[in-house]
């Protein structure tokens, strides 16, 4: 039996495998944010303690041989800061980058890190910062997209992952091949809890409305974001539209950025690729696919919803199958 903890920037997610069954899996609303904002790493280890214990009780008895972890948790904000792994990277290259790292002041276990995935930087310019890219988490759950749809493995596709941080993954042959990293939920949380459009955010059950979804996206590429959000404002205050309708056209504001973003390399350098792949559920997935839809038409967009394991789980074990040649080493806790 294995346990796998998937930490993000807002929440905190254990899942507990038995072979590759899903027996237990609990969620905290804690992340390496909160480790930002408050410089406090032992309380992340705490609350991973308290769900492993929680698991624990769950699987009678039976020994959790193995602890693994993804997402941020190799961040300056997660538990131990373990150096990205560079593209191109498959999936038996990934499995040799685990870090087996000895946790002595809370857990008192080895935790088995995977690690985080970026692109290189080219040149010492400005330019070569804004070419920067990285993942931590999305990575993990690609190698599960390819377990759970295995048509993609010999395909050319992007896969989209919604979430604080919006990422795009372009994958080639089963191989990571170039990275696309951008600001999302978090910048619509802020407006979400910390300004006058509050109010009409507050509900997160909306269903997004395709025309106003598309007005935000026209109205940021028309008047720029500052703009486009002093629209939203008007709209909220100035006219009788409803909150599911002034926030489906903030979202168009905030996620046509994301799209704007992922066009330019869609019409750039990935140019071909025309297969997207949305990786979440929910209202930013179908916000995606939505504003992809009308900005391009000839991309042919999916939503892929989880079905029995998510994929982070899927990606463990899609990556423990790898016929790497360290994967005995791995197996016995000695990569480092």
């Amino acid at each position: 039996m294995q346990a796998l903890f998937d930490v993000g920037t807002s929440n905190l997610r254990l899942y507990l495998l038995e072979g590759e069954k899903l027996i237990y899996d609990c969620k905290r609303h804690y992340g390496c944010r909160d480790v930002s904002i408050h410089s406090e790493k032992n309380e992340l280890l705490e609350q991973m303690k308290c769900m492993l214990d929680e698991a624990s009780e769950v699987s009678k008895g039976k020994d959790i041989s193995r602890i693994y972890a993804c997402g941020v948790v190799s961040s300056p904000f997660g538990i131990v800061e373990v150096p990205h792994m560079s593209i191109p990277l498959s999936g038996e290259k990934l499995y040799e980058g685990v870090y087996a790292y000895e946790e002595n002041r809370v857990l008192k276990r080895t935790i088995h890190i995977i690690p985080g995935v970026k692109t290189l930087r080219r040149g010492n310019s400005l330019q070569a910062i804004a070419d920067i890219h990285s993942i931590r988490g999305e990575e993990t759950e690609a190698f599960g997209l390819l377990r759970e749809l295995p048509e993609l493995r010999t395909e050319n596709f992007v896969a989209l992952f919604p979430g604080s941080h919006t990422h795009a993954l372009l994958i080639k042959d089963a191989v990571i091949a170039d990275i696309l990293s951008m600001f999302s939920g978090e910048l619509y949380c802020a407006l979400q809890s910390s300004s006058v459009l509050s109010d009409p955010l507050c509900n997160s059950n909306f269903v997004p409305d395709r025309e106003h979804l598309a007005f935000g996206h026209s109205c940021l590429r028309e008047y720029g974001f500052n703009r486009a959000v002093c629209i939203g404002h008007a709209m909220h205050i100035l006219t009788d539209e409803n909150d599911a309708q002034v926030s489906s056209y903030l979202e168009g504001v905030v996620q046509g950025g994301i799209i704007d973003c992922l066009l330019k390399n869609l019409t750039g350098k990935w140019q071909g690729v025309r297969k997207v792949v949305i990786a979440g559920s929910g209202i930013m997935a179908e916000t995606y696919k939505i504003l992809l839809e009308i900005a391009s038409p000839e991309t042919e967009t999916i939503v892929y919803t989880e079905n029995n394991l998510p994929l982070a789980c899927s990606g463990l074990l899609q990556l423990q199958s790898s016929p790497t040649k360290n994967k005995m080493k791995l197996e016995e806790g000695i990569i480092h």
